[in-house]
C-alpha cells in the first residue's frame, strides 16, 4: 500500500507534538512558579494540561496511522515514493541480505517511542480519569512528567535523524 507522502505527514504530526510539548513545558515551569508563590495556579495548570492531551493525541495520530503499521508490515520505496506493506520489521533490518547501517537508530527510536507512549498515556489518563485507580497514581507525578518529557523530546529527536536517513535520504 502506497502512502503519498505519509512519512512526511508523520515527521509533520511529530513536530507539532514537539512544539506543544515546549509550550507545555512553559506553562508548567510557569505553574511551578504560581504554586511557589501561593497564588493559584488554576489558569497555568489547565492550559498545561490541554497542551499536554493535544501533544500525546497528535502524536498517537502519527503512532497509528503511520509507524505502527511501518514496524508490523515494513516499509518499502519506489521511485513515486514510500509505502508500507512488503518486507515485515525485517525490512527496517536488512535490504537484499545486506545489514542496514543506521538500523540501530531504529532500535533507539522504537525502545524510546513505546516508553515515552507508555508514559503519556499513563500521564493523560492520570490527568483525565478522575476514578484513576490509587494503587496506580504514583505521589510524585511531577517526576514522571519531566522524564516523560525527557524521553519524548529525544525520541522526537531521533526520529528526525530516522527520517533524514530512512526516508529522505533512503541510505538506511
Amino acid at each position: 500500500m502506497q502512502i503519498p507522502l505519509g512519512s512526511e505527514i508523520n515527521l509533520g504530526l511529530q513536530t507539532v507534538a514537539l512544539l506543544l510539548l515546549w509550550v507545555g513545558l512553559w506553562f508548567a515551569l510557569r505553574t511551578h512558579r504560581e504554586i511557589a508563590s501561593g497564588a493559584a495556579p488554576a489558569p497555568s495548570e489547565r492550559f498545561h494540561r490541554e497542551l499536554m492531551t493535544a501533544a500525546v493525541l497528535v502524536s498517537a495520530l502519527g503512532l497509528l496511522l503511520w509507524m505502527l503499521p511501518n514496524l508490523l508490515y515494513g516499509w518499502y520505496y519506489t521511485p513515486s515514493g514510500l509505502g508500507y506493506g512488503q518486507g515485515g520489521y525485517q525490512s527496517y533490518f536488512e535490504f537484499a541480505g545486506v545489514p542496514l547501517k543506521h538500523s540501530s537508530l531504529l532500535l533507539a527510536h522504537i525502545a524510546l517511542g513505546s516508553v515515552s507512549a507508555a508514559f503519556g498515556l499513563y500521564l493523560l489518563l492520570r490527568m483525565r480519569w478522575r476514578r484513576f485507580p490509587s494503587w496506580l497514581a504514583v505521589r510524585n507525578f511531577r517526576a514522571v512528567m519531566v522524564f516523560t518529557w525527557c524521553v519524548w523530546a529525544a525520541n522526537v529527536f531521533v526520529g528526525y535523524v530516522v527520517f533524514y536517513y530512512f526516508a529522505y535520504a533512503q541510505t538506511g
